[in-house]
Order: structure tokens, then C-alpha cells, then sequence
């Protein structure tokens, strides 16, 4: 129905005057803004109080000692005002915490609604053992401590400058480790002698093999270790056939020379 109301004057000329309805301005119901208000409270009670998204599991794969892992997760949570709701949980602040602990390489955390944490982890392995001020550690290819060692068939480096380590230092790099472990693969594989130890002093660079025959060779970490295992193979044929019977050391770290004695 229209909202004008027709009204004819005097002269027979149609005017239109406004409505009642169309006057007045039209109003919401405050129904609308009630239902949002519950909306927005029950909402609001649901993550934070109810109980219905608190994390009450906490699943963790890939790690050989499990409980290490969910006591950092379980410290983290009551440390943190949010710290026990599914949704709102730091996992990014989390995953930090636990990368702390020395032998964990990565960790991903993801959420399993409604009330489950998900942590996944790849754990590191030795590489070497590293003997320092008279006690064994275990290093991981990165360089990093991950636990003292007691007897452990690994690849072993003696630091003769005794430096103090501690779990969850690095003591080298990533690839001094991989150099030190191609050495101790390929040494008697290229050269036909056992090690009997790897020695190293202030400067990573000066590696020294001492070997099961009597002879140490110097090398240089800096350089392909199959290679300057080649050319040592040669050295100890040449001395082998110009008569030499003891050799006391080789030096090889230098560019385009080998010095023995």
C-alpha cells in the first residue's frame, strides 16, 4: 500500500503529503543487538573458560625420550596466561623453548581440535665423539653437544687445547664435522693403515692423524680429505720403494709440497 496519501486542494490540483509511517525514522529491533551481545559473551566464555577447547593431551613423536619434551610443554603452558587453550597457545614461542634442548634438530607443532598439541620432532644423532679436558662428549653433525659419552663406536677428535664444552654448545661447524667423519671413513680404505687417533689444536684447519703404524700426517681441514688421502697414499709408496723404513711425520697442508720425515 502506498505510503503517499492523496489529497486534492481546492483548484483540483493532486498534492501528496507524507505518510505517518514514512515520517518517522525506521528503528531496528533492540532484539538484534541483544542476540549479539549473547553471541559475542557465549563465544567469548566458549575459548576462554569453558573448558571445551583446554588442551588436555599432548602427543610427541620422533624423540627417544618423550617426557624431556612434554615437561617443557607442560612449564610453558602454566608459565602463559593463554598458554592452556587449543587456539590461542604460542606454538611459534613453544617451538622455541624446545629447540633449546640439545638434541633436538627440528620441531613442528600443530593443533589437533579440540583439545590435543601436536609436537613433531627430528631428533639429532651423534656424528663424532669429542674428547676434551679427559671427558667424552657426543657431537651431532651440526657441531652441537648433545650428551657426554661413555662408549660409543663414533668417530672421535682430541682437542688437545682443552677447552671446556658443555651439552648444548657448538664446538664446530657443520662442515669441519663432515670432514673430520670423510677422514676417519676413508683413511684406511685409501691408504691401507688404520687411525689410531684425530688430533686437533687451537686452529681447526690443523688436523693431526696420528696412525696405528707410527706415523702422524698433517692435514689441512680446509681441503678435499679423499684427495689429500690420495696423495698420501703416494707419499708412503714413494718412501716405501726408495727404502725408507720409519717415517715419523707427513706434512701436507701445504699447497703444491709434502714434507716427511
Amino acid at each position: 500500500m502506498s505510503r503517499l496519501k492523496k489529497l486534492n486542494n481546492q483548484r483540483s490540483t493532486v498534492v501528496y503529503e507524507r505518510t505517518k509511517e514514512e515520517k518517522e525514522p525506521k528503528r531496528r529491533p533492540a532484539l538484534i543487538y541483544i542476540f549479539i551481545i549473547i553471541l559475542i559473551g557465549g563465544l567469548t566464555y566458549l575459548l576462554l573458560f569453558s573448558g571445551a577447547l583446554e588442551i588436555k593431551n599432548t602427543e610427541i613423536q620422533g624423540y627417544s625420550k618423550p617426557e624431556i619434551i612434554g615437561e617443557i610443554a607442560d612449564n610453558y603452558r602454566q608459565s602463559t596466561l593463554l598458554g592452556n587453550n587449543i587456539l590461542l597457545i604460542n606454538t611459534g614461542e613453544l617451538e622455541k623453548r624446545i629447540l633449546d634442548s640439545s638434541r633436538v634438530k627440528t620441531v613442528n607443532i600443530t593443533r589437533g581440535l579440540p583439545n590435543t598439541l601436536k609436537i613433531n620432532i627430528e631428533e639429532s644423532t651423534g656424528a663424532i665423539v669429542w674428547n676434551t679436558v679427559g671427558e667424552n662428549f657426543i657431537v651431532d653433525d651440526r657441531g652441537y653437544v648433545i650428551e657426554e659419552n661413555n662408549n660409543i663406536n663414533l668417530p672421535a677428535v682430541v682437542d688437545n687445547a682443552n677447552i671446556e664444552i658443555g651439552l648444548g654448545e657448538r664446538v664446530a661447524s657443520p662442515t669441519f664435522i663432515k670432514y673430520i667423519i670423510d677422514m676417519w671413513t676413508n683413511f684406511e680404505l685409501v691408504t691401507g693403515h688404520k687411525i689410531e687417533s684425530i688430533i686437533i689444536l687451537d686452529i681447526f684447519s690443523d688436523v693431526h692423524v696420528k696412525s696405528k703404524s707410527g706415523w702422524t700426517v698433517y692435514f689441512d681441514s680446509t681441503k678435499d680429505p679423499v684427495s689429500q688421502l690420495e696423495n698420501l697414499s703416494k707419499v708412503l709408496r714413494a718412501a716405501e720403494d726408495s727404502g725408507r723404513k720409519q717415517i715419523e711425520y707427513i706434512d701436507m697442508r701445504l699447497q703444491d709440497k709434502v714434507f716427511y720425515k
